[in-house]
Formats: C-alpha cells, sequence, structure tokens
C-alpha cells in the first residue's frame, strides 16, 4: 500500500515528445531552427514515464523508470529513476576516497568529525558518515557531529563520497573516538507534568513526550503554527542537552526555550532547517519550564514527538539511587511465560520505574511491581532479577534473584507452540514436524502512519480475539519510512516482533518497499537493516523475512539478482527462518505488466527455503489472477503475504464473492496469507473505524468495519494444524 490514505502506485504510460529534442540545459533547437524548446523543470508529487525529460538546477534529465516523483527524489539524488542527458550509459566513476577523516572535538554524547574534500570528474554532491556499518548521516560539508552518543564509549568511524550518478567511493581513513565519561548530566524530564498547545487526539496528550517511551507520542492539532510543548522540571536547572525524537510530522522551524515562571521566555537554540528523525542539540541556559516552540511544520501535518528529553543539572543533583526491590517472586508460569513480582524500593526522591532482567539482558522496564515475561520456550529455566530507577537515572541495586521452570509444552496452544520452527518442504509449508500448514493473519498498515494501533490491547485482541496466526510488520522504507530514521523504525520493528513472539504468533518482517519499484534502490539499507535484525531474532523461531514488498518497473531478473545479495546476508545469521521474496509488478506474479507465474518458474531464485509472493486485491483482480495463483501454487512455493477485499488502491467497495474464492482455493491448496491492514486508517481496507486507535477496543465486531468483521469471522474459524 502507498502513503497515509493513499493507494497503490499505478504505473504510467509512456509519454512521447512527438519531436527530436537534443540534449542542453533547458532551450533547445528544433530541426536546425532558430525556435527553442525548454524541457519542464522537474516537481514534486508528478507522475513520471520512462523517457520523459526535465530540467533541474541548470541540467537536463531523462527518466529512467515510471515514477511518482516525492520531496527528496530530485534527479541528482535518484539515479535509478533519471540521468543527465548526454551521459550515454550514465557516469559511473565513482569520486576519490576522502581523506585525513580526523576527530575534532568530544563530548560526553557527541564526536566531532572532519575530513578532506573528495574530487570526482563530475563532481562530488554528498559524503555518507558510518558509525561502524551504521550509515548514521549524509551531508554536503566537510564536517559532522555525530550526536546521542554514550559516555565513556569508543566509536569508530568512516566516510565515503557520492557523486550525483549514485556512485560511491570507497572508504576512506577510519579513526576511533571515546566519549569522555560525564557524571553531572542528568535526564531531568522523564516522567515530569508536561503541557501543550493543542493534541490531535485523545491517545496523543503531552506527558507521551516525556514517558520514556517511543511507543507512544505527543502530536499537536493538525495544519496549524505555531504550536508548542513544555516540561516542568520541578525547580530551576541547568539545562546542557536537549533531545527530540520526531514522529513523522516533524517540525521544520522551532525554537528550545527556557522560562523561570512559565510565561517569560529565553530563547537557547533555534532552527529553520531541522529535517526530522532525532535532533541531538547542545544548549545553555536555565529554567524550571522547558519547551519545544515550533513556527514552521516540515509535514502538511501537525508536529510529533515520540520523545521530548531534557538533559542537565539540579541545583545539587541527585545522586541518590533507590533502594534494592525486596522479595522478588515467582507468581505463576505457562509452558511460554513466567510471571513476577516483588516488593516497592524506596528512593529520595521517588522511583519511576524498575527494569527487569532475564539473565544479564534486560527484557521490560514498567513502573509497577510485576511482570510477565513471555514468548519463552517449555521446559526451560530461566532466571530474573530487577532494578529500581529514579527520576535522575540513578539505579539500584539488583534484587534477589529467581529462577522458574516453564512447564512442558503439550501441542495446541499458541501458532507457535503448535507448529514451532517452520521451513519450506516442496511446494508447501511445514512445520517443524514436517506437516504442511497453512498460515492466516492481518499486516499493519505503516509504522511511520499507524504506530499507534499497534499496543499491548490491539495485538492481545489479534492473538487471543481474532486467532491469527501471523502478523506482518509493514515498515516503509520510503514516504516517511525507514530512510527517514533508520534507528527508529528498526527498533519498531524489534519491538513489534518481540509482542509477536509473547503472543504465540509468527511475525514476517516486511520490507515494504514500494517506490521505487526498482528493490536495488535500497540494497544498501536492506543489507543494514536485515544484518540488525536477524543478529537479534535467531534464535527465534516465529520469525519470517519478507525481503521486497512489491517490486515495479524492472525485470524479474534484477528481482533475482537482488534476492541473490540479500538472502546471505540473512542467512550469515539465521539459516533456518523461511524468506518470503517479492515478484514482479506489485508482487503479481508478473500479471500486472503483462506476465506470468512461467518467468519465475523458469529461473527461480537459487536459494533453499524461501517462497515467492502473490498479493492481490479482490474488486480489482478477478479471474486471470486467480487462475495465475491456482496454477503457481502447483509449480513454486507461493505465500500470499497481503490482499484485500476491496480494489487495489485499498478503498472502494468489497467483493467479497472473490474474496472467497481466493480463500476457498488458498485453503485448497495450503497457501498462507494476510490481509491488510489492521488499523483505523479511513479507507475500506482498513478493518478499524477511525479514532479506535490507540485505545480501542480491538475486540469483537463493535468498532470493525464491514471488511473487518468479514476477515474476522475467518480468522476465527479453526486452523489444521
Amino acid at each position: 500500500m502507498k502513503g497515509r490514505t493513499f493507494g497503490k502506485l499505478i504505473a504510467a504510460t509512456v509519454l512521447s515528445l512527438g519531436m527530436l529534442i537534443t540534449p542542453g540545459t533547458g532551450a533547445h533547437a528544433i530541426g536546425g531552427a532558430s525556435a527553442t524548446v525548454a524541457y519542464p523543470a522537474w516537481q514534486a508529487g508528478v507522475p513520471y514515464a520512462v523517457g520523459d525529460r526535465v530540467t533541474h538546477n541548470g541540467t537536463d534529465y531523462e527518466c529512467l523508470q515510471a515514477h511518482t516523483s516525492q520531496p527528496g527524489w530530485e534527479p541528482p539524488n535518484t539515479a535509478s529513476l533519471w540521468k543527465p542527458l548526454g551521459s550515454g550509459g550514465g557516469d559511473t566513476t565513482a569520486p576519490d576516497a576522502p581523506g585525513n577523516l580526523r576527530v575534532t572535538g568530544t563530548t560526553s554524547s557527541s564526536v566531532s568529525l572532519a575530513w578532506n574534500a573528495s574530487t570526482d570528474n563530475v563532481g562530488v554532491t554528498g559524503y555518507e558518515l558510518y558509525r561502524g556499518s551504521t550509515l548514521v548521516a549524509t551531508v554536503t560539508g566537510t564536517s559532522h557531529t555525530d550526536g546521542g552518543l554514550t559516555a565513556s564509549t569508543g566509536y569508530t568511524y568512516t566516510v565515503k563520497a557520492k557523486d550525483a550518478a549514485g556512485n560511491r567511493s570507497a572508504a576512506g581513513n577510519s579513526v576511533t573516538a571515546t566519549t569522555p565519561a560525564d557524571s553531572s548530566e542528568t535526564l531531568l524530564s522523564r516522567g515530569k507534568p508536561a503541557t501543550a498547545s493543542s493534541i490531535e487526539a485523545a491517545g496523543f496528550e503531552a506527558a507521551k513526550a516525556v514517558d520514556g517511551t517511543t511507543s507512544t507520542r505527543w502530536a499537536s492539532a493538525e495544519g496549524h503554527d505555531p504550536e508548542w510543548l513544555r516540561v516542568d522540571l520541578g525547580s530551576t536547572a541547568t539545562i546542557t542537552r536537549v533531545k527530540l525524537t520526531w514522529e513523522a510530522a516533524y517540525g521544520m522551524a522551532y525554537r528550545i526555550q527556557t522560562s523561570a515562571d512559565g510565561s517569560t521566555w529565553t530563547d537557547i537554540f533555534s532552527t529553520s532547517s531541522g529535517d526530522g528523525g532525532t535532533d541531538d542539540v547542545t544548549v545553555s541556559g536555565s529554567g524550571r519550564y522547558v519547551r519545544m516552540y515550533g513556527t514552521q511544520r516540515g509535514t502538511p501535518y501537525g508536529y510529533s514527538l515520540w520523545e521530548f528529553e531534557v538533559y542537565g543539572q539540579s541545583p545539587g543533583g541527585d545522586t541518590t539511587p533507590p533502594s534494592a526491590p525486596g522479595n522478588l517472586r515467582v507468581t505463576g508460569t505457562t509452558s511460554s511465560s513466567v510471571s513476577l513480582a516483588w516488593n516497592a524500593s524506596t528512593d529520595n526522591a521517588g522511583v519511576t520505574g524498575y527494569e527487569v532482567f532475564r539473565g544479564s539482558s534486560l527484557v521490560a522496564t514498567v513502573s509497577g511491581t510485576s511482570h510477565t515475561d513471555g514468548g519463552l520456550a517449555a521446559s526451560t529455566g530461566y532466571t530474573y532479577t530487577v532494578k529500581a530507577v529514579d527520576a535522575a537515572g540513578n539505579r539500584s541495586a539488583a534484587s534477589n534473584s529467581v529462577t522458574a521452570t516453564t512447564q512442558p509444552g503439550g501441542g495446541g496452544g499458541t501458532p507457535v507452540q503448535a507448529n514451532g520452527q517452520l521451513r519450506v518442504c516442496g511446494l508447501k509449508l511445514c512445520n517443524e514436524h514436517g506437516k504442511q500448514i497453512q498460515l492466516r493473519g492481518m499486516s499493519s498498515h505503516g509504522l511511520q502512519w499507524y504506530y499507534q494501533c499497534l499496543n499491548t490491547a490491539s495485538l492481545d485482541a489479534l492473538a487471543t480475539d481474532w486467532k491469527a496466526d501471523v502478523f506482518r510488520i509493514s515498515m516503509y522504507i520510503q514516504e516517511g519510512g525507514y530512510e527517514t530514521n533508520p534507528r527508529m523504525f528498526t527498533d519498531r520493528v524489534h519491538n513489534l516482533i518481540e509482542m509477536a513472539t509473547a503472543r504465540g504468533m509468527y511475525a514476517i518482517v516486511d520490507w515494504h518497499m514500494l517506490t521505487p519499484g526498482d528493490p536495488m534502490y535500497n540494497l544498501d539499507r536492506a543489507r543494514t537493516f536485515f544484518t540488525e535484525i536477524t543478529q537479534r531474532h535467531n534464535a527465534k523461531k516465529n520469525v519470517i523475512y519478507e525481503i521486497a514488498n512489491e517490486p515495479s518497473g524492472v525485470s524479474w531478473s534484477r528481482i533475482r539478482d537482488y534476492a541473490h545479495q540479500i538472502i546471505p546476508v540473512i542467512r550469515q545469521h539465521d539459516p533456518d527462518a523461511p524468506i518470503l521474496v517479492g515478484t514482479r509488478a506489485w508482487s503479481s506474479l508478473g500479471v500486472s505488466e503483462g506476465g506470468n507465474e512461467t518467468e519465475v518458474v523458469n529461473n527461480p531464485v537459487n536459494a533453499s527455503n524461501i517462497m515467492y509472493t502473490f498479493h492481490f486485491y479482490a474488486a480489482s483482480h478477478g479471474d486471470q489472477y486467480l487462475a495465475t495463483l491456482s496454477r503457481a501454487a502447483d509449480r513454486i512455493p507461493v505465500f500470499v503475504s497481503e490482499f484485500g477485499t476491496q480494489t487495489a488502491s485499498g478503498g472502494g467497495g468489497n467483493d467479497f464473492t472473490m474474496s472467497q474464492r481466493y480463500l476457498d482455493l488458498m485453503a485448497q491448496k495450503k497457501i498462507s496469507w494476510v490481509n491488510w491492514n489492521y488499523s483505523d486508517d479511513h479507507l475500506s481496507g482498513a478493518v478499524f473505524t477511525g479514532g479506535t486507535c490507540p485505545n480501542g477496543p480491538f475486540a469483537g465486531t463493535s468498532r470493525l468495519k464491514e471488511a473487518g468483521v468479514w476477515i474476522r469471522e475467518r480468522l476465527r474459524t479453526p486452523d489444521d494444524f
């Protein structure tokens, strides 16, 4: 699916200029005459076809792939979409490597770097800064400060140069810097009273931005400037740093201000070039009140912050940790969970929460004195401790430890308990006992828009009331998704995998590339993302990887080449999980671009334990698509990782008759399926009515649209495990 409430991308019709135009710089002679023709200027929001020509910043470009342009996709930035006219096959010469990378300064939370400029046959357009193997910034200059780091920690950096054609240099020299210790800076804002100029709706209150979790957020009313969020620190403090973690709706122009009385404000930071993501700002000021005062939105929406963190020193600085939690005890076990409780700690200022450790791993942070740790293996022993935390960030000593053994598994139970590690056997998906099975479940909408629909209550309902076997985690790459804030979106996926695991559901990690339709465009991002995801979750039995949501406008051989590069990245850390490979023409097995399944049958991906995806929308995709799915399932392993009962836009009327024909076929041939989508988007394909998220109710049918009632009823029919 595409956009906040938009439908699928429809390939643009190729246009013909109907005349010979020679390359130049915007004005062109025709047939030797004195008349000239100017190519139109590139614009965002325009559907471009292959062969279309535009001018941008004095250079002419020709379109290589049909697409609808978006802000940030200017021709110099998207070599897979545009080539400069007169460039023939395009510039393939990479810049030389940046030289003399050096550390120019450090603080307890940042490292400042500089390097010598690279040279290129056409021209360098920017530099990519890597912390280890992670891309942390793309800049146009030759210096950068990497913020949000941990004190007393070593970090290693390299830099690559890139040019307008997308060529990247080799990495320059590496440098390592260690941040100094910081014994004085304290997080002051966590859990403090917060107010705001407005809120978008219930569930987006100001307090959500100071609660210490990036699964809740403050959001202002949409379409209005100025807007503000302020926190009351309780007493005058010295402010040294402010960290803003933006949702997709960010502030382009905003100020950080302090006040002694909440009415007279002093600016300690301002910017007019905010670009979202995380802003970690070093400041100098003092006051009891600190606020973000937004004067220009970066999107048509409002302002939205996952977290607003204020750091500094309170008078005297609280350095006294809470007492250790007492009497940690086991209050219950199942085959997949351990329930714990403990006695409250005391503190001179007040305990704000507790950290629960399984062995040496932090598994939960809670505000109460109990927790249930889920997603465990049956008949297995686990050891726990708990620490208390106060508002100044002081941590207690660990509590007493307790060890609990989960109960034996007896078959049945959750889908994961019943089936264990899945694998592809022949043309079917099989459980760890070798039985052919069919998974049925729901897909999230984009995590940049509807993350608020994915919480404890909604996923409890999905697992226990809807009885879903599988949950697809749809992380868009463009359109305000992963590329805007890789750290935040990767963490969201980590969190949702854990939530699905705790409820015994399978989790599909959906690399939701859509526009551009060439999966190679995001190859480096995919390598980075899947490396981290597989390193953390390779011991789980319930994870499935979908490596390319809906390729379009490219050949099957190019999709196949992409799969050959990404599958080894996953297999390096997770040799057992099934992998889903997208197919041509929006994962229609080529049908939507005039092909069929034979291109995959005759030239399959050279890898084992994989399946090929097929997507359909029943009101748009009739007998031809149904017949293709039926034939394909007899020749290759197929997984329907997305379908709707509506049109291909994700909206419009439902065709339940055709939908049922698809479901009957998939039941007959053991084809697993996932329905789009588990959100309260206004289109008919979203199962919940508007305003359901984040508070629900999600169980039952009181907040369901017509399609939601229909699909829930079918999910609740018994599985054949």
